[in-house]
């Protein structure tokens, strides 16, 4: 089944209601960045890698707000996970889906980095070999 053939079936399952208690149980219903105890937490697929068989590293549970950050970091590293730039990033700063966090300001800090360096790597196809350099050392600096 295609993730988008069944989606909404899915999620609309006994099977899927039941995993999502399980994870809210284990997060203590609270959101794992911000801890914020809210009425409305989310079920956030870090991957769909494995979208109907979720494992537990999959899956985090987020707020609302913490929630859209996610789902536009989860689209930054789309596509450029394996960049070299956005590895020295995850490493660097830290990648914020496996830690728990006392704010959102560390995602919040996360996420403009990513944006800003997901644009560098765009750009970078446009500049000469010494325009990437000084983007490059710029950006390490940084």
């Amino acid at each position: 089944m295609s993730l988008t053939s069944g989606y909404h079936q899915y999620m609309n399952s006994i099977e899927w209601y039941r995993k999502r208690e399980r994870w809210l149980r284990l997060a203590d219903y609270e959101c794992q960045w911000c801890s914020r105890m809210q009425t409305t937490l989310y079920i956030h697929h870090l991957t769909y890698e494995n979208f109907y068989n979720e494992k537990d590293e999959d899956i985090i549970v987020l707020c609302k707000p913490c929630h859209n950050h996610g789902d536009v970091i989860r689209k930054l590293l789309k596509g450029n996970k394996n960049n070299p730039l956005i590895q020295n990033l995850i490493q660097k700063r830290g990648y914020p889906f496996n830690m728990k966090l006392s704010s959102r300001k560390h995602v919040i800090k996360f996420k403009r980095k990513l944006k800003r360096t997901v644009n560098l790597i765009n750009d970078l196809k446009e500049l000469k070999p010494s325009e990437k350099r000084k983007a490059l050392s710029y950006l390490e600096n940084s």
